[in-house]
């Protein structure tokens, strides 16, 4: 079963419409290699390159470009305008300077290319806190991981981001699949029965719309970090 179809995930619609072969593929937050394997899988021949805090040494695929870099205290270790994709899922929320990261996963994206950002949305502040099988480090409220910093992220914040960057936000939303709401309270407690923390995980954060998403993209004619400008929308100020 695609679980990305079934959901709408817009990362059905990265790998899709934006992957192709040949482009080169920036992923912040690397280790697993997720969307190195599943460009692999699609029989896409791009070039990947990752960030993450922690050395994965001899994990690292052949043909993967893996740095280390802490990105709370430094900037993303490649060159401007370097990359047509940039992946940044579920690493936002463990920074201290957000808006700095986003200029920077900006700054190397190649003008014309895309930005996917994902993050715990403002639902995940209303959930109680994973209730067992602790040592499988879950979470189901926001606080259920002591790295979560600052805020979640709203469509809205997403939203107000790119247009903050002069950026164009092509896709923003929620990652949910409100039907499984209905089931809820006859699959959370067999879940919960049978220890399943991953699935149950999995089917909480569907059925809440746990994290929200953009996909950002940058203009032909912006070229390295885009500067950041706050404003108010011109028919706001008429009234």
């Amino acid at each position: 079963m695609n679980v990305y179809k079934l959901l709408n995930h817009p990362l059905e619609y990265i790998y899709k419409d934006l992957v192709k072969n040949g482009i080169s593929v920036l992923d912040l937050g690397c280790l697993g290699f997720k969307h190195y394997k599943k460009a692999k899988e699609l029989n896409i021949v791009s070039k990947q390159y990752g960030v993450d805090y922690a050395d994965p040494s001899e994990n690292v695929p052949d043909d993967f470009v893996f740095k280390t870099a802490d990105l709370n205290k430094e900037g993303i270790p490649f060159d401007d305008d370097m990359f047509e994709l940039v992946f940044a899922q579920h690493i936002i929320e463990h920074l201290v300077n957000p808006i700095e990261f986003v200029s920077e996963a900006l700054r190397v994206c190649k003008p014309g290319g895309h930005v996917y950002i994902e993050a715990p949305s403002e639902r995940a502040l209303v959930l109680k806190g994973m209730s067992f099988n602790y040592d499988q480090f879950r979470s189901i409220s926001f606080f259920d991981d002591p790295t979560h910093f600052f805020r979640p992220w709203t469509a809205q914040s997403f939203f107000r981001l790119a247009q903050y960057f002069s950026c164009i936000p092509v896709r923003v939303g929620y990652i949910q699949l409100r039907i499984l709401n209905l089931f809820l309270p006859i699959l959370l407690p067999i879940l919960k029965l049978l220890k399943k923390d991953g699935l149950y995980e999995g089917v909480i954060w569907a059925a809440k719309g746990w994290s929200s998403y953009i996909i950002i993209k940058k203009p032909l004619e912006v070229k390295g970090k885009p500067r950041f400008n706050y404003f108010y929308p011109a028919s706001r100020l008429k009234k």
